[in-house]
């Protein structure tokens, strides 16, 4: 995303001046890391969201109502 934003100035015709490079990475080093540190926050959050989700017990939703209710009981 950033190069296609910064590719005018990345590709300008100047001689001897390489700006468009610096600014690109002036501008995208920082973007990346701070994307990249997102990304394994929020891994981290969701990794530990999953490990306290609750083992779930009783009849599984798929079977259907019949599964929950208690059949006829025989003395």
């Amino acid at each position: 995303m950033i190069l296609g934003l910064t590719w005018s100035t990345l590709t300008a015709g100047t001689i001897g001046a390489n700006i468009g490079a610096g600014l690109a990475t002036i501008f995208f080093l920082p973007f990346a890391a701070c994307m990249l540190i997102l990304a394994a926050l929020a891994g981290v959050a969701i990794h530990k969201r999953r490990a306290r989700r609750p083992v779930p017990t009783g009849p599984s939703p798929a079977a259907g109502p019949a599964a929950a209710t208690p059949g006829p009981s025989t003395p």
